[in-house]
């Protein structure tokens, strides 16, 4: 699951192309040339109908795509705005938009509002951490690295690299929430970061996982290691978008299923153990979150 929901790309194609659908459905039900009825719009209609005609649905289409908080609002304020200007059609142009026809538009508008409420796709779109497709792409590496920090200097093993961190394998103990230094060298060019512990994995691949806290200058740097690492094809296997990725899988699998028809939200552990299950050990793997020590020592 490396790109975007389909259901959620459909629907957010469907309404960037629904203005020129609109356009061609009514240039047939009035019998007159496509072209013909797109002059008599622009021509024709308030300033109001061309927006609700030609912007808004693409709008709603911008605030489904992007997947973000205010999409919700920007979508349900488009689709109320929708229905109202259908109304206004209906009524100024019965022979253009049946009764039927307007309730055809109402039961559709109703059910994509009850598609959007459902708890799989809501929470895409309130929890940036559940957008897989947002996520930096991760190397496997294994480069010696030295970590230094008020704790002395500790030798470590690099194994896997993002722009935004890190995880290395120690088995000495450090500090939780600990300031740090990790420098390594990669084809002969020496690379330094400062970063703090965010987890310790004390079974398994013992080690631990880094925040890198970037200045604009380290930003840059690792943004052209991980370029390094992708032409050196170190990106993480299970980040690579595959064959189930893609539109052929997706409806394959709905047709036959019935499943994919929502995002598939990946598991909490899904989500915070990718690094022990590449080295099999997911089971095995206990993340000790930041401050466990304290108050275990407290108790």
């Amino acid at each position: 699951m490396k790109t975007r929901p389909w259901p959620l790309v459909l629907l957010a194609a469907f309404y960037l192309i629904a203005p020129a659908l609109n356009l061609a459905m009514s240039a047939a039900i009035l019998h007159v040339p496509l072209a013909k009825y797109f002059v008599h719009i622009l021509r024709t209609d308030t300033a109001w109908g061309l927006i609700s005609f030609f912007l808004l649905p693409p709008i709603a289409a911008v605030a489904i795509w992007v997947m973000k908080k205010w999409s919700y609002p920007v979508f349900f304020a488009v689709t109320l705005l929708l229905a109202f200007s259908n109304f206004q059609t209906w009524q100024a142009h019965p022979r253009q938009m049946s009764l039927s026809l307007l309730l055809v538009t109402y039961v559709i508008n109703l059910a994509l509002v009850g598609y959007f409420l459902l708890p799989a796709v809501r929470k895409v779109y309130a929890d940036r951490r559940l957008r897989w497709w947002e996520a930096k792409p991760r190397f496997d590496m294994n480069f010696p690295a030295l970590l230094s920090g008020d704790f002395g200097e500790k030798k470590s093993l690099l194994v896997d690299f993002s722009e935004g961190g890190a995880f290395v394998k120690c088995s000495s103990k450090l500090p939780s929430d600990s300031p740090l230094n990790v420098s390594f060298r990669v084809l002969g060019r020496d690379f330094r970061f400062d970063a703090r512990i965010v987890h310790r994995r004390t079974h398994g691949a013992k080690g631990y996982g880094l925040q890198f806290r970037h200045t604009p200058d380290s930003l840059r740097q690792a943004r052209s290691l991980a370029g390094i690492l992708k032409r050196l094809d170190l990106e993480s296997a299970g980040r690579r978008p595959g064959p189930e990725s893609g539109f052929r899988h997706w409806f394959t699998r709905l047709m036959k299923t019935g499943q994919g028809w929502v995002p598939d939200v990946p598991a909490p552990e899904a989500r915070t153990g990718g690094r022990a299950r590449r080295n099999g050990k997911a089971k095995l793997a206990k993340v000790i979150p930041l401050g466990a020590d304290r108050k275990k020592k407290a108790a």
